[in-house]
């Protein structure tokens, strides 16, 4: 019989067989038992499509008849047959997110055990990757590239993440390519890499190169001169590049028609290693420190030089008709040697005439234009061509000797020239000129036989000169004998008397000056002698100048000034004298006048003293007039008294600024007055007062209303008046340590510090020099003060 026992997967399995109530299959008479159902596992697990399924019996099959037993494998994906029966299924088999499933029974050849199944999920694989970078052996030149291999057992679409890292640190740039702008030598650049397939990361992956040196390179090799010559300086211009920055020199190779003459660092070869026709060849390598580029060559053939040289004349330089004349060259030179060689070439008037060396008389004539044109050959090329060039000259007259009369003559007198008779050897018409020179000058506008005086002074030597003219040039010059002006005396035409002030009112205290006016004929510098008359003619003094106690007021006087150009007795002119002066009367000096008490209040006397007085310079005595006013006008006048004082009782004192003037008068003039004035106020206000001192020296100083200090002692031996002046705001005082000094400090009105004396020596510290200060008060050697901020 048969019957289906059931569907696995969806296939009918059918079992033919006799079942007994046990479940056992019989077979005849005996009875056959199933085996037992295994245990089993699938893996690996997890599970990937990168390796093979395999199903793992963990509890074998028991077959309790002793049957050997087989094993049945049905396999399943996504619930679908899939045709395998075997216990492996491979991964080909397999992808990502597939249900795989299995089932297994064991068989003893005449039966199955039950079934037993296990199933699993294909996972997700991790991206497999390799990298590296290129170039392996890059240098700053070459950007760094990412060279990738990747794989993706589920042939997901990966995306990467990249990473660089710069000498260990990590520079936070993620693109495939470093620029090569961004490399360093001897830099160590590693990439590392990530895969990620949307599920999962590679493994990180990383490769590294550094950055190897770059050869310097080599550009624009220029061989100066192009044209060489034997004697020239072969020069090597280049231009190097390092991509490194390395510094970069050059090892220069010099061969001569393929020897080496010359290595190392000169990129110059002078012409001591050749010579024409010769080849020089440069090769250049460069070299940074590290590695040496590729060598630059250039060469050059050297050319011949042609021959030079520097000079070429006439001999004689001045042709005439009766001389022949030769072409002379010097400086010859040829810089390789060669033999001294020229080719000459002779023109009269443009005619060729000649190729030598020498030109005949006979071949040119006067007034004709010779040429002599020469070149310079050393058998190979030809060199320098110069050319000189001259006319053939007419022979210029002589002249004879002349005469120059008078010979004695002075500033005034007028000269004459008189000519002797002049030839020409060419037989020419002979026109004379004459001109004159003074002292070896030659006088400009004097060009007759005639000078007239006024050309010349005394001392001068006057020649007169004939030069003679054959139509075509001058000729040699006549000279006349030479005549010696004879010297003019200088002529004084006023002498006045001046003072020091300049003027010609004299006083006794005056230093007197002579004023001369003088010309002399043949420009001398003038020096005078004077003498110092009174108007009874007694000589009182010959110096130049004349001081006033030499004479008194009323005298009369005068000078005489005695001219001279320092020329022996021909040198000294007429004596002039001035005309006579009346000494005159010295007004007194100004006298210098005070007013006293200084700071007077109404109820005041008020004292104009005369402080020093007047001085006069003729000795007389001096009176002074008094006048004290105020702003209505003069108020008291008293006048030319001998008094040094004067006073103005405070009956009419009032309110106002009062002015003492003082004038000096010695009993014939008025002097120079001088004034003091002062302000009177009324009730005064004091603002700070302090003393010091004890018994019968006591010092008391005070601040008025206006500021200013004031001082006074019941000491008469005490000094009351050295206190600072200006305008304060409070004051202190402290003991003296003499019976002469009131000592003290104040506020000024800047908020400074003063004291008197300046710096008390015997406090040892200074005073302060910073403002601010508002109160202050002093004790033995010591002063406190409080300043506007608080502080002391």
């Amino acid at each position: 019989m048969s019957k289906r026992i059931g569907t696995l997967f969806g296939v009918s399995i059918l079992l033919f067989s006799c079942l007994d109530k046990s479940g056992v299959v019989v077979e005849g008479d005996v009875a056959n038992n199933l085996p037992s159902t295994p245990e089993i596992a699938l893996g690996p697990n997890p599970a990937t499509t990168t390796e093979d399924l395999q199903v793992s019996i963990i509890i074998d099959s028991v077959d309790a008849d002793g049957d050997e037993i087989e094993y049945t494998y049905v396999w399943t994906k996504n619930s679908v047959l899939v045709e395998n029966d075997t216990a492996i299924l491979s991964s080909d088999e397999t992808s990502k997110g597939d249900v795989l499933g299995v089932t297994v029974y064991a068989s003893d050849g005449e039966g199955q055990s039950d079934p037993t199944s296990a199933s699993i999920t294909i996972e997700n694989s991790a991206p497999v990757i390799s990298v590296a970078i290129s170039p392996e052996n890059p240098t700053t030149e070459e950007d760094l590239s990412i060279v990738m291999e990747n794989n993706d057992p589920d042939g997901d679409d990966l995306s990467f993440t990249y990473t660089w890292i710069k000498d260990g640190t990590d520079i936070g740039f993620a693109d495939t390519t470093v620029a090569a702008s961004a490399t360093s030598k001897d830099e160590v650049w590693t990439v590392q890499v990530v895969a990620n397939d949307g599920d999962d990361d590679s493994e990180t992956v990383e490769a590294t190169v550094t950055i190897v040196n770059a050869q310097p390179v080599i550009s624009d090799l220029i061989l100066t001169p192009d044209m060489v010559y034997e004697g020239d300086v072969l020069s090597a211009t280049l231009n190097t590049s390092d991509s490194d920055g390395d510094a970069v020199t050059v090892d220069y190779a010099w061969t001569v028609d393929g020897s080496l003459v010359q290595s190392g660092e000169s990129s110059v070869l002078t012409s001591d290693f050749f010579s024409k026709d010769q080849t020089v060849s440069l090769s250049a390598t460069p070299n940074d420190g590290t590695d040496s580029g590729q060598s630059a060559t250039a060469d050059v053939v050297v050319s011949n030089t042609a021959p030079v040289f520097t000079s070429l004349s006439f001999d004689p330089v001045d042709v005439f008709t009766d001389t022949s004349v030769s072409c002379l060259l010097n400086g010859w030179y040829d810089a390789d040697g060669d033999i001294e060689g020229y080719l000459y070439e002779w023109t009269v008037d443009g005619n060729v005439v000649g190729s030598s060396d020498v030109l005949d008389s006979s071949l040119f004539l006067k007034g004709q234009t010779l040429v002599c044109t020469v070149t310079a050959f050393d058998g190979q090329d030809n060199g320098t061509m110069n050319s000189v060039t001259g006319t053939v000259l007419n022979t210029p007259p002589v002249a004879s000797s002349s005469t120059l009369s008078p010979s004695t003559a002075y500033g005034e007198t007028d000269l004459t020239c008189t000519a002797g008779s002049s030839t020409d050897v060419d037989g020419d018409s002979i026109v004379d000129s004459h001109s004159w020179t003074i002292n070896g000058g030659v006088v400009s506008g004097a060009s007759g036989q005639l000078l007239p005086g006024g050309f010349f002074v005394g001392g001068d030597d006057v020649q007169c000169h004939v030069t003679p003219n054959d139509g075509t040039e001058d000729g040699v010059v006549g000279s006349s004998n030479t005549v010696t002006i004879t010297n003019s005396a200088p002529v004084i035409s006023q002498v006045d008397i001046v003072t020091q002030r300049g003027d010609q009112t004299i006083y006794t205290d005056d230093v007197l000056s002579v004023d001369v006016v003088a010309t002399d004929a043949d420009g001398d510098a003038i020096t005078y002698t004077y003498q110092w008359l009174s108007s009874a003619n007694v000589l009182l003094s010959t110096n130049s100048t004349f001081d006033g106690q030499y004479f008194d007021r009323g005298d009369e006087l005068f000078v005489t000034a005695t001219p001279s150009d320092g020329n022996g007795l021909n040198g000294t002119g007429s004596s002039v004298s001035s005309s006579t002066v009346l000494v005159v009367n010295s007004p007194p000096s100004a006298p210098t006048v005070s007013i006293s008490p200084v700071s007077p209040i109404v109820g005041d006397d008020l004292t104009c003293s005369v402080d020093v007085p007047s001085s006069d310079a003729d000795g007389d005595s001096v009176l002074y007039t008094y006048e004290w006013s105020d702003s209505s006008g003069v108020q008291q006048t008293m006048t030319e008294v001998s008094d040094m004082t004067d006073t103005f009782l405070t009956a009419g004192l009032s309110e106002d600024t009062w002015t003492c003037d003082v004038t000096p008068y010695d009993g014939t003039d008025y002097g120079i007055s001088d004034s003091d004035l002062v302000v009177v106020i009324g009730d005064v206000e004091w603002l700070d007062v302090d003393s010091e001192g004890s018994g019968s020296s006591i010092w008391i100083c005070a601040i008025d209303a206006a500021g200013y200090i004031q001082c006074w002692s019941d000491d008469s031996n005490a000094v009351t008046t050295n206190y600072p002046s200006g305008q304060f705001t409070a004051l202190s005082m402290t003991e003296p340590t003499n019976n002469s000094h009131p000592m003290g400090c104040a506020i000024n009105s800047s908020s400074e510090i003063e004291c008197w004396p300046s710096i008390p020596s015997d406090w040892g510290v200074p005073v302060p020099t910073d403002n601010g200060y508002e109160t202050i008060d002093c004790g033995l050697h010591h002063c406190c003060a409080l300043k506007d901020d608080g502080s002391i």
